[in-house]
This record gives structure tokens, sequence and C-alpha cells, in this order.
């Protein structure tokens, strides 16, 4: 095999080191190279031969290369990421390379990223007060681009198979009960986006699959809306409408009747608003829009419209009905409350708070999954692409159902009619 290992001597001081050499194909113009590493030892050098030896055998003929992880990554971002990914995701790419990774490692050559290096990196971040999850897709956006590497024949081998990652945080999940569901879209019952609640926690479409429905996706005849795209928005305040990250996500949806009398009420009420706007209407064949046809900002949607009404369903009637001071209106506002009420409040609203609006997704499967429906279903409904991913995401349903199951099997076993 090519490849060979010279010991040298230093002239001034005496000192022995190790010379490996490996021959690299000729290059463009047509010159002999070779890849060559020093080391104090002659063993170091015979294993850096062999593993070079091993690349060569597998086809990955390595390049002897200057170039730092600064300028792969800027390479990586245009070349490969920028034409496959959605703009958001490139931009979220750029904004934890930026913080986290260029900052402690861009400077360093390509080909002297060593998993080691890497396992000190992570501890670095975990150390400032990074949370697992943030560390872990930090690690898989640097993961990604160092695979690239392998396949251009940059790398012989990724840097980052090697290292371990901090665990993984079980993300909490907000949930509503079902008579908590039921007061929201009781409160939510003639609201601006009262269809758009309905069909979030009815049909556990993702916020952004919801916000990007066309009404040509919309079939009110039979009762089913058709995912096919999502609404994405980038740093700039611009929006594009993208197609789903999956196949699997792309999907039809039965919904219920009520939430398909909600989008004809819906709709009318559109129709009449771009008729009072006139030539400010923006045409864009959205289904949920702003009040000139644009797309909803999705911020807006959370915190004026949708964690008010939260707030709202949660109102506790028993005591303002009984207390002389508290009205409900005044509860809303946070305002002429009795003591009881003002910490009824206080709590109330920081609950809300905590709720997100893929949250009301989130309930859709928790009910779907607690009223005994088939978890592949529930896994074709969500969009997920197997039915072990919803199980893994909704695993804390899991306890309740277990001793549902119990229930039902000792009434087979032991009830009335049983041995």
């Amino acid at each position: 095999m090519p490849g060979q290992i010279r010991r040298r001597e230093s002239t001034f001081t005496g000192k022995v080191s190790w010379q490996a050499r490996v021959p690299l194909p000729p290059g463009p113009d047509g010159k002999r190279r070779e890849l060559i590493r020093t080391f104090p030892r002659r063993a170091d050098a015979k294993a850096f031969l062999e593993d070079r030896r091993r690349d060569l055998r597998a086809g990955l003929g390595l390049e002897p290369t200057k170039t730092t992880l600064r300028e792969y990554l800027a390479t990586w971002l245009e070349t490969a990421a920028r034409p496959a990914l959605r703009a958001n995701t490139v931009e979220s790419y750029e904004d934890v390379l930026n913080l986290y990774v260029l900052p402690a490692l861009g400077d360093y050559r390509l080909d002297r990223l060593t998993p080691l290096l890497l396992q000190r990196w992570l501890g670095e971040l975990s150390a400032r007060g990074l949370g697992a999850r943030t560390v872990r897709y930090t690690y898989s956006v640097l993961a990604a681009a160092m695979k690239q590497a392998q396949r251009w024949r940059l790398l012989a081998a990724s840097p980052c198979a090697a290292v371990e990652l901090p665990r993984r945080e079980r993300r909490e999940m907000n949930a509503l009960s079902a008579a908590e569901a039921r007061a929201f879209l009781a409160a939510a019952a003639g609201t601006r986006h009262e269809a758009l609640f309905a069909l979030l926690l009815a049909g556990g479409l993702r916020p952004s699959e919801a916000l990007g429905l066309l009404w040509t996706d919309a079939d009110l005849d039979r009762g089913v809306v058709t995912v096919q795209r999502s609404l994405v928005q980038t740093r700039g305040g611009k929006w594009a409408l993208a197609d789903c990250k999956t196949e699997r996500s792309r999907r039809t949806v039965p919904v219920p009747a009520e939430v398909v009398a909600a989008l004809r009420r819906h709709r009318v009420s559109q129709l009449v608003q771009r008729v009072r706007v006139g030539g400010a209407w923006t045409d864009t064949g959205l289904v949920f829009t702003n009040e000139v046809g644009g797309p909803l900002d999705r911020r807006n949607v959370l915190n004026r419209h949708f964690r008010p009404l939260l707030l709202k369903a949660r109102t506790p009637r028993g005591h303002v009905a009984e207390c002389p001071t508290c009205t409900e209106a005044g509860w809303l506002r946070g305002r002429k409350l009795c003591d009881t009420g003002a910490k009824l409040r206080e709590e109330a609203a920081a609950e809300v708070k905590r709720f997100r609006l893929y949250d009301l997704r989130h309930t859709a499967a928790t009910l779907l999954i607690l009223a005994g429906v088939h978890v592949k279903v529930v896994a074709e409904r969500l969009g997920h692409a197997s039915a072990v991913m919803t199980l893994d995401v909704y695993s804390h349903v899991l306890p309740d159902m277990q001793a549902d199951a119990a229930d039902r099997l000792g009434g087979l076993l032991f009830g009335e009619g049983g041995a």
C-alpha cells in the first residue's frame, strides 16, 4: 500500500520525530502531491498512516486543506443548506452557528477538529447555562455540516460521530382538559378567530399549517381540509408559503360539522371585510388573514387573542357570582377586585402565559388518545412520521390509559359473566 514513515532528527536540538507521508492524486496542475504529518512517536505516525490507507481503500482520498471551519460553513450554507431548506430554517442555522459555533471553533482548520475538542466545546455550552435542547440542536447543525464535508471527501470521518450529547430534556407539555377546551371554544364563539381556534383544536394542525391554508384546500361540502403547505416568516418579517417538511405532513384531515359551520361563517365575514376595505385588500387566497387580506402574525394571534380568550375561559365564575366586589369584566381587566379575586386572577394569568398556539395541537392529540382512538390514526391525523413518534411525544398520557386498561381487563376477566 502507498505511504511511508521517515525518521527525522533536528540538526539543532537532536530531537527525533517521525514523519508519515501519503501520496495523493495529482492536482489540477498535474503536479505530484503528498499528505504529510509529523509525530513525536513512531507509533503515532504508523497509526496515522494506517488510517489514511484505510481511507484510500474506501475511496476517501483526502485533500490536505487549510480551510477553516468558518470558511467551510459559509460554503456549506450557500451551496448545500440554502438550496435545500426553508429560508427560516437556514436563518435558524445561521443564528446558532454565529452564536455558539464560530466564536469557539471558527478559526480551527477543518481537518483539525477532533471529537475531544468538540466534547469540550459542548461541555462549555452547557456550563454557560444553555439548555440541553439548545445544545443538541446546535450540535445537530454542526453534525449536518460535517457529514456533508465527509460526502465531499474533505474529511475521512465526521468528528461529531464520537461525541456524547447531554441528556434530552423532556419538554413540558401543556394541554387543556376536555372541560377546559369546551370552555375555551365557548369563550371564542363569535370572535374573529373562532374558526381558527376550532380548527386547531379539532383538526390537530400545526399553527403554521393552519395559517398557510388556502380556501382551495378546504372542501367544506365534504368536511375536510387538505394540508399541503405551511406559512413561514423570515427574519426580515417577510412571509412565504413553503411545502410541508415531510411527505407524511401532507394529509387530508376530516373535521367535525361544528368546525365546518365555523369556517362557513368565517368565509362570509372575510367577504364582508373584503368589500369594506375595497382596493386595500390583498388577494392571497388564505383562509385566515389580517384586516387587508395578508397573512396573520402568529405572535399577535397568540398575545392579543388566544391568551386573553383562554384567560376568559378560566374566569372563576363561582367566585364572581358570589363576590359583591368582583365582576367578570373587572376580573378580565384586573381592576376593582377583592383580595381573593386578585389572587385568583394572578394565578390564572401566570398559567395562561405558559400556553402556546401549538398547545391546541397537543390538546387535540391528548384528547384523541385518551378517547381510545388508535395511535396509528392519531399519527396520521397529526402528520407524524410514525406511530412510534406519536407514542414518544405523548407518553405522558399512557399512565392514565394503563389504569383504564387494567379496569377494562378486570371487567372482562372478573366481572359479571366471568368464571
